[in-house]
C-alpha cells in the first residue's frame, strides 16, 4: 500500500485531469460536428426553397392546359349536342328537342369565348380559334334557318336548306380545329410535365445526399455526446475513489490534525469539481435539446413539403426512405437527450392532486386513431380516481407503455386501467400482443434492448422508451410491475398513492367528435420563428398547403404585422425566440388584440416544467420538435374542427390545396 500522502495526492490528481480535460474535447468534438452539419442543412434548405418557385410554375402551367383541353372538350361536347338535338327535332318533329338545341346553341359562344381568353397568350392558338369562330358562326346559322324554315315553312322548305350542305361542310371544319387546339395544348403540357421532372429529379439528388450526409454527421454527433457522457461518469468514479483513498489517509493519519485537514480540503474540492461538471452536463443538454432538433424540424418540413410537390414513383419512394431516417434520427436523438437529461439531475418532479381520467382520455384521443389503423381495440377506463404524483412525468411513462403496447399487438386491443386498492391507485397498461419471454424479461429496461431483435439487425425504434421509463419510475419513487405470456400479451402496473386529503376531481369529458369543415377562403396563419431556415421551410410548406401564411422573427415583427392581417385565424409560433422572448408571451399579446378564442400551435424543442406545466388550453396545441409536416397540419385541421364545432367560421380543408398540387 502507498503511504496516505501519495495516495490523495494521486487522487486529486486524477480528478484535475478529469476536470481539465472534459469541457475542451466535448466542446471541440461539437464544434467539429455541430458546424459541418448546420452548413450542410443550409445549403439542402437554400437549394430546395431556390427550386419551389419553378416547381410551383411547371405545376400551375400544367393546370392551365388542362384547363384549355377541358374548356375545348367542353365546346366540342356542346356542338354536338346542338347538332344531335336540332337533328332529332328535325326528324321527329316534336317540340320538347327544341328546348336542349337552344339551350346548347346559347352555350356555345361563350365556351368559345372561354377558350380565346384561355389561350389569349398563344398566336398561333388565337389564329386557329379566329377560323374556328368563323366555322361555328356558319354552322349555327345554318342550324337556326333550318329549324326556323321547319317551324314555319314545314319540312320541305328546311330540307332545302339542308340540301346546300352549308352545315354538313361546316361541321368536319369545325372538329379538326378544335381537336388541333387540344393536341397543341396536350403538346405544351407535355413540355410542361417534362421541365417540372426535371427540377423534381434535381431536388431529389441534392436532398437525398445531403441527408445521407447529415445523417452520417448526426450519427457521429451522438457517439461523440455518448463519449461525453462516459467521460462524466469516469469523473465521478474518480471522485468516489477520491473519497475512499481520503477515508484511508483519515484512517492512517488520525492523530495528524494538519494531514487531516488537507485531506478534508481534497475533498471538498472533488465534490465541487463533480457539481461544476454536473452543471456543464445539465447546460450542455439544455442547449443540445433545442440546437440539434432545430435542423431536424428543417429536414421534417422540407420532406413534407417535397412530398407533396412530387408524383414520380421512384422520388415518392426516396422521400418515404428519407422520411423514415430523419423519424429514425428523431427516435434516437430523443431518448438519449431524455437519458442524458434524467441522470443529470436536470428533471425535477412537481407533485400535485389530479384526477387519473383527465389524462386517462388525453391518452384516448392520441392513441384512438393509431390503434385504429392496426385494426386494434383501444379501451380507456372511465374511473377519475385521484392520485399524487408529477402529472408530466407520469404521462410520459403512460404514452411510452401505451405506445410499445400498440406497436406490438397484432390482434385484440390495448386496454388502460385504474383501479382503486386502498392506500394507491394500480394503473395497468394490458394489451394482447406477442408477449415477452421468461427469461428476457430482466433485460427489457436495458438500453437498445429489444425483445427477439438480435444486436445489429434491422429494427423498428432503439429500444430506448423502457429504459427512460425505468428511470422515471425510480425518480418518482413509484413501483413498476410486469406480467407476460408469449402468445397472449402483457400487463404494465403501476402503484401511485392517493392524496393526502380526499380529492374529488370532476370526472373529464370525452373529446368531441371533429366535425366536417366547410370549405371557404383559406386560413390566415402568422407564422413566428427566430431561426431563418426554419421559418423559410415551415413558410414554404404552408404556403404549399394553401394557406395564407404571414412570417414574422419575433415578437415586435410580429405585433406589427398582425394589424395588416385581416381576421387572423391562427399562430405556429416556436416556443423560444431571441432576446429571451417565448411564444407564450407572443400568443398572450396577439390574443389581446384578436380575441382570447384566437387558435394557436406551440412548437418548441423544450421538455422542461415550463413547457410541461402550461395551462390546459382548449385553442392551445403543443408540439415537440423536430415536428413532422403531417402532424403540424393535423393539429392545424384540429383546431379548425374545434372552431367549426363552436359555431365559428371554418376554413377552407387545406386538404384541397395538397390534392391540387398533387394533381
Amino acid at each position: 500500500m502507498r503511504p496516505p500522502d501519495e495516495a490523495l495526492a494521486a487522487a486529486q490528481d486524477r480528478l484535475r485531469r478529469s476536470g481539465r480535460n472534459l469541457p475542451g474535447g466535448l466542446w471541440v468534438a461539437l464544434a467539429l460536428v455541430l458546424l459541418p452539419f448546420l452548413v450542410l442543412i443550409g445549403l439542402q434548405a437554400s437549394q430546395a426553397l431556390s427550386r419551389f418557385p419553378q416547381l410551383l410554375h411547371s405545376q400551375a402551367q400544367a393546370m392551365h392546359t388542362i384547363d384549355v383541353i377541358y374548356s375545348a372538350q367542353n365546346l366540342k361536347a356542346t356542338l354536338q349536342d346542338a347538332e344531335r338535338w336540332q337533328r332529332g327535332y328535325l326528324l321527329a318533329g316534336q317540340a320538347e328537342y327544341l328546348e336542349p338545341y337552344r339551350i346548347a346553341a346559347s352555350e356555345i359562344p361563350q365556351l368559345l369565348a372561354q377558350v380565346k381568353r384561355a389561350t389569349a397568350d398563344d398566336p398561333e392558338q388565337q389564329q386557329r380559334l379566329t377560323d374556328l369562330e368563323r366555322a361555328i358562326g356558319v354552322k349555327l346559322r345554318e342550324m337556326s334557318a333550318t329549324v326556323d324554315a321547319y317551324e314555319h315553312q314545314g319540312l320541305a322548305a328546311a330540307q332545302q336548306i339542308i340540301r346546300t350542305n352549308t352545315g354538313l361542310d361546316a361541321m368536319p371544319s369545325i372538329m379538326r380545329q378544335i381537336d388541333a387546339t387540344i393536341g397543341t395544348e396536350m403538346q405544351i403540357r407535355a413540355r410542361n410535365l417534362a421541365q417540372r421532372n426535371g427540377n423534381e429529379e434535381s431536388s431529389i439528388r441534392i436532398a437525398i445526399v445531403s441527408s445521407v450526409i447529415a445523417f452520417l454527421l448526426m450519427v457521429f454527433g451522438i457517439a461523440m455526446v455518448i463519449l461525453a457522457f462516459r467521460n462524466a461518469r469516469r469523473l465521478e468514479a474518480a471522485v468516489l475513489e477520491g473519497a475512499r483513498q481520503t477515508a484511508e489517509a483519515n484512517e492512517h493519519l488520525r492523530n495528524a490534525n494538519r494531514a487531516l485537514a488537507h485531506a478534508r480540503q481534497g475533498a471538498e474540492h472533488a465534490r465541487q469539481s463533480a457539481d461544476l461538471a454536473n452543471v456543464d452536463k445539465s447546460r450542455f443538454l439544455a442547449t443540445a435539446s433545442h440546437d440539434l432538433r432545430q435542423p431536424l424540424q428543417t429536414l421534417a418540413l422540407l420532406n413534407g413539403t417535397l412530398r407533396r410537390l412530387i408524383s414520380l414513383p421512384d422520388a415518392v419512394e426516396a422521400l418515404a426512405l428519407q422520411e423514415q431516417s430523419i423519424g429514425a434520427m428523431t427516435r434516437l436523438l430523443n431518448g438519449l437527450l431524455d437519458i442524458g437529461k434524467i441522470e443529470s439531475g436536470a428533471v425535477k418532479p412537481e407533485p400535485a392532486d389530479f384526477g387519473i381520467g383527465e389524462l386517462y382520455q388525453a391518452l384516448r384521443r392520441e392513441f384512438a386513431g393509431i390503434a385504429r389503423e392496426k385494426g386494434l381495440e383501444f379501451d380507456v377506463d372511465a374511473a377519475n380516481h385521484a392520485v399524487h404524483c408529477d402529472r408530466s412525468l407520469l404521462e410520459q411513462i403512460l404514452r411510452t407503455l401505451v405506445s410499445n403496447a400498440i406497436k406490438y399487438t397484432r390482434t385484440g386491443g390495448v386496454h388502460l386501467r385504474a383501479r382503486d386498492e386502498g392506500t394507491v391507485v394500480r394503473v395497468e397498461v394490458i394489451d394482447t400482443g406477442v408477449g415477452i419471454p421468461a427469461d428476457q424479461l430482466p433485460h427489457i429496461y436495458e438500453e437498445f434492448f429489444q425483445v427477439g431483435v438480435r444486436a445489429n439487425t434491422t429494427r423498428e425504434g432503439y429500444g430506448l422508451g423502457l429504459s427512460i421509463v425505468r428511470r422515471l419510475v425510480k425518480l418518482l419513487d413509484l413501483e413498476l410491475a410486469v406480467q407476460s405470456e408469449v402468445g397472449r400479451g402483457s400487463t404494465f402496473s403501476l402503484l401511485l398513492p392517493k392524496p393526502a386529503a380526499a380529492a374529488h376531481p370532476a370526472l373529464a369529458l370525452p373529446a368531441p367528435p371533429v366535425r366536417a369543415l366547410a370549405r371557404r377562403r383559406a386560413a390566415r396563419i402568422l407564422l413566428v420563428e427566430d431561426d431563418p431556415q426554419v421559418r423559410r421551410a415551415t413558410h414554404a410548406f404552408l404556403a404549399g398547403e394553401g394557406f395564407s401564411v404571414t412570417a414574422a422573427g419575433s415578437i415586435t415583427e410580429a405585433l406589427q404585422s398582425a394589424g395588416q392581417i385581416k381576421g387572423l385565424d391562427l399562430i405556429v409560433t416556436d416556443y423560444h425566440l431571441a432576446d429571451a422572448e417565448t411564444g407564450a408571451q407572443l400568443i398572450a399579446s396577439m390574443r389581446e388584440l384578436q380575441g382570447a378564442r384566437l387558435n394557436a400551435v406551440l412548437i418548441t424543442g423544450d421538455t422542461t416544467s415550463a413547457i410541461t406545466n402550461l395551462p390546459r388550453d382548449p385553442h392551445l396545441r403543443v408540439a415537440s420538435k423536430p415536428l413532422k409536416a403531417e402532424e403540424l397540419l393535423r393539429l392545424i385541421r384540429e383546431l379548425q374542427a374545434d372552431e367549426a364545432g363552436a359555431g365559428g367560421l371554418a376554413d377552407a380543408d387545406p386538404g384541397g390545396a395538397t390534392r391540387a398540387l398533387q394533381s
